[in-house]
């Protein structure tokens, strides 16, 4: 099940985008604050952002823990520790309150049960995206 993003835009945020020398943490300059479509190179956005489907979209966990809702994004990553979840922290402490705790404890239990590996990114204290 593929899920729309909506107005979430979690991944223009919390991702870096090396085709657009953009780091991670940091609003991508091309997001557009107001509208339904966030981003404001969509037609010709680069393919590491056209490719990009964050759990969530592709029908992992809850609809109502949609990242920029529960403030945690879950991608695969492939890491030293070989293929894992990555849950992002959106803000500072999200991934341990509310529904984003919540989230990531049922990857955690999912993780477990298929033996992949899951990495906490926590975001720095006053991060607020």
């Amino acid at each position: 099940m593929e899920r729309k993003c909506g107005e979430c835009h979690a991944c223009c945020i919390t991702l870096g985008i090396e085709d657009l020398n953009k780091p991670k943490d940091t609003p991508c300059p091309h997001l557009k604050t107001c509208g339904t479509r966030r981003c404001g190179i969509y037609d010709t956005r680069p393919g590491e952002c056209a490719d990009f489907a964050c759990a969530w979209k592709r029908g992992f966990t809850k609809a109502r823990y949609r990242p920029d809702r529960c403030g945690v994004l879950f991608y695969a990553s492939e890491s030293t520790f070989g293929s894992s979840l990555v849950a992002a922290e959106m803000w500072a402490g999200a991934s341990s309150r509310g529904d984003g705790a919540i989230a990531v404890a049922q990857a955690s239990s999912e993780c477990h049960d298929s033996g992949l590996h899951l990495l906490i990114r926590t975001a720095a204290e006053g991060v607020e995206t």
